[in-house]
C-alpha cells in the first residue's frame, strides 16, 4: 500500500510543480483533477503528515498540499 500511496500522491505532486512552474494550464487540470485531488490528500494526509515527522521537514509533498488549498474554493474544509 505504501508504495501505491507515494505513487499517487508523487504524480499530484509532480502536477502541482508543473502548475507552479507555468508548465501547464492550471484551469484544464483542475477541471479534470480538482475532486480527485482533493478527495486523495484528504484521505492521506495523515500519511502525508507521518512523512513529513519522519523527514523532519514541512515540504514533503508541500506542492500538492498547497494546491489542495488553493482549488478548496475557500469551501471551509481543512485537512
Amino acid at each position: 500500500m505504501k508504495s501505491e500511496v507515494t505513487d499517487i500522491l508523487n504524480f499530484f505532486e509532480e502536477m502541482a510543480l508543473a502548475i507552479n512552474s507555468k508548465l501547464v494550464d492550471e484551469n484544464t487540470l483542475r477541471g479534470f483533477f480538482r475532486g480527485i485531488v482533493l478527495t486523495h490528500v484528504e484521505k492521506f494526509y495523515p500519511w502525508i503528515k507521518r512523512r513529513r515527522e519522519i523527514a523532519n521537514s514541512e515540504k514533503v509533498f508541500q506542492s500538492i498540499t498547497e494546491l489542495y488549498e488553493r482549488w478548496q474554493n475557500g469551501d471551509g474544509k481543512q485537512i
